[in-house]
């Protein structure tokens, strides 16, 4: 699955081998309870809830950051960044899926161009970098996006926000897990409504 893995497993993983237990399990509880819904059936592609992990953790640890007031905001970008990844990975495999058939329908008679063996391969090399990619380029964002609104002064942080209110945010998954169209709506507006209880302060 990639970068697709459970936040709360990713989060063991990390807790066992940084000591940042409390962090590592806290972050994980949150993303696994937004993406509660969250399973690969058919062609579905789930958000890249283990990416969002992977750009909120490491990136709290280099700030020195536990408390979840001041990682509001990235574990926001976070979930936009995990959206993003679920968007290119249909992208990419729509695309995969017209490669490998260009390359073994033929009529009778001829060769083929490539073998389904090389398609695979090559996509599996393709993907991987991708992958990277957008790791890297959404981790820079959300790190210089962080460091120039703390430069200026401006950076939004909730300091008296405790893990268990996050948590209560992000079970909204639960709601999520109903497949309503209703609750999706609703899911984009608490993002809305998270982002503008950051920035109100700032915006007199």
């Amino acid at each position: 699955m990639g970068l697709v893995e459970r936040p709360l497993a990713l989060g063991m993983i990390a807790g066992c081998a940084t000591g940042h237990w409390e962090l590592a399990i806290a972050l994980g509880i949150a993303f696994e309870l937004v993406w509660l819904d969250a399973v690969a059936m058919g062609g579905v592609i789930p958000p890249f809830a283990g990416l969002a992990f992977l750009l909120v953790f490491p990136l709290a640890l280099a700030l020195g950051w536990s408390e979840p007031g001041p990682l509001l905001l990235p574990m926001v970008a976070a979930m936009l960044a995990a959206m993003l990844g679920s968007f290119l990975e249909q992208r990419f495999r729509l695309r995969q899926n017209a490669v490998l058939e260009a390359g073994v329908t033929l009529d009778e008679g001829e060769e083929p161009a490539q073998t389904p063996e090389r398609i695979v391969k090559r996509a599996i090399v393709q993907r991987m970098l991708w992958h990277a990619v957008l790791y890297l380029a959404s981790y820079t964002a959300i790190a210089l996006a962080v460091a120039l609104l703390l430069s200026l002064g401006l950076y939004p942080a909730m300091p008296d926000l405790p893990w268990p209110a996050v948590y209560v945010l992000a079970l909204l998954g639960a709601v999520l897990s109903l497949r309503h169209k209703g609750a999706s709506v609703l899911f984009y507006l608490l993002l809305a409504a998270m982002a503008v209880i950051l920035l109100w302060p700032y915006a007199k």
